[in-house]
């Protein structure tokens, strides 16, 4: 099966109505998961594939948070929100090895951060780097490893893999090694 997002026209305007549907690849037949008045997004299989997760917005549909991450359990057709994640502006990154939890990423503040959604409980921190920002952009297939970019006031951005598990940073990119670091006044909270 492919999960996938359907809107009424490709206008930008639209992206507020999209629904959800699955197809099954063998017979062609297309099965409508998530049909409400919010708008649903960002469709993930979890590895097993017992469930379909997705993130759903407001209904009526508006621009302004908060989203949840819904959970659709496939063999029974049933549907159930999982976790506040802090923000309320969750973007599935994919899910663990195990299909217990999502990775998911959003602002915090000033900075990115990366959170697990469980699904039969709380939200954890991930990754809430302490200075600086990041931005994650994806998880691999097993849910082990993230891709994201790094970078501070005094450091220039940087490709990174992060280890689930552990949370150990590795750099892996040295594009901006080389640039000079300019002068920078010292910032605190005030």
């Amino acid at each position: 099966h492919i999960a996938y997002e359907t809107t009424p026209t490709p206008g930008f305007d639209d992206a507020r109505l999209a629904n959800i549907s699955e197809v099954a690849v063998e017979s062609g037949a297309i099965r409508a998961i998530a049909t409400t008045g919010a708008a649903e997004s960002q469709p993930h299989y979890s590895p097993d594939g017992r469930f379909l997760a997705y993130v759903r917005g407001s209904d009526p549909p508006n621009r302004i948070l908060p989203q949840n991450i819904a959970l659709f359990t496939r063999a029974l057709g049933a549907v159930r929100n999982l976790a506040a994640t802090p923000d309320g502006g969750p973007r599935i990154l994919g899910w663990t090895k195990d299909s217990r939890q999502l990775l998911v990423s959003e602002p915090r503040g000033v900075r990115g951060a990366v959170y697990g959604v469980g699904v039969d409980g709380p939200v954890t921190d991930i990754l809430k780097p302490d200075a600086g920002t990041i931005s994650v952009s994806s998880a691999n297939d097993n849910g082990t490893y993230l891709g994201l970019t790094r970078e501070s006031p005094t450091e220039p951005v940087e490709a990174y893999v992060m280890e689930v598990a552990t949370g150990k940073l590795t750099r892996v990119s040295k594009a901006n090694a080389a640039l000079p670091k300019p002068p920078f006044g010292e910032t605190k909270v005030v």
